[in-house]
């Protein structure tokens, strides 16, 4: 039975939203009213490899690419415990003190590779992109179609990752509609309470 994940119905809670967004704000007032990139990749390779994540072109590209309204926060997987940053920048951040998910609600857009939190990124209606560079070499397997059902453009090259940064177009609405209906139909910020139904039906009957 289709009864949702109870994980997602912080999305659809505003005071939820509203206290993370605050939070976030408190400790880095930079962030406010700015564009925020958030670049959540995940894993790769053996349970060793995957500490260290290195992104095959310079930060410093994409520093140049921001303008002074952006900012570019890098959320790595919490496998990924090495630091990815080599130095500091005043337009990318490597945040590690907020999860994932509590950083979608400061973001204008995504971009991700492989990871799940595109199905968690879809209740928030906004632009995400895939940045797969190493796609024909990563064999972890997949949950759905990869890459033909992702609710967005996917990339391999650092002048197209460069390319999103700059020019941000939010031209997959369709496509996330539809993969909403596809895969989080039932997700509607009462999962929770309706998987909890569906036991006290169980424990009444028996």
């Amino acid at each position: 039975r289709a009864l949702g994940v109870p994980r997602t119905d912080m999305f659809f809670d505003e005071e939820y939203a509203n206290k993370a967004r605050n939070t976030i704000y408190e400790k880095y007032p930079q962030f406010k009213e700015k564009r925020i990139i958030l670049y959540a990749p995940t894993f790769r390779g053996n349970p060793k490899e995957r500490k260290t994540f290195h992104l095959p072109f310079d930060f410093s590209l994409v520093e140049q690419a921001l303008s002074e309204n952006e900012i570019l926060i890098l959320c790595p997987h919490p496998m990924m415990t090495n630091k990815i940053l080599t130095k500091s920048y005043d337009k990318v951040y490597e945040l590690r003190d907020f999860s994932t998910n509590e950083l979608m609600f400061i973001s204008d857009c995504m971009i991700t590779d492989y990871s799940s939190v595109v199905f968690e990124y879809m209740f928030m209606d906004k632009p995400i992109s895939f940045y797969c560079y190493d796609l024909e070499e990563y064999d972890r397997g997949f949950y759905l179609e990869y890459p033909d059902d992702l609710p967005g453009k996917v990339f391999k090259s650092k002048e197209e990752f460069i390319e999103f940064i700059k020019n941000t177009k939010d031209d997959n609405k369709a496509k996330r509609e539809e993969f909403i209906k596809k895969y989080l139909s039932a997700c509607d910020g009462k999962s929770g309470q309706r998987i909890a139904n569906i036991i006290d039906d169980y424990i009444n009957i028996n």
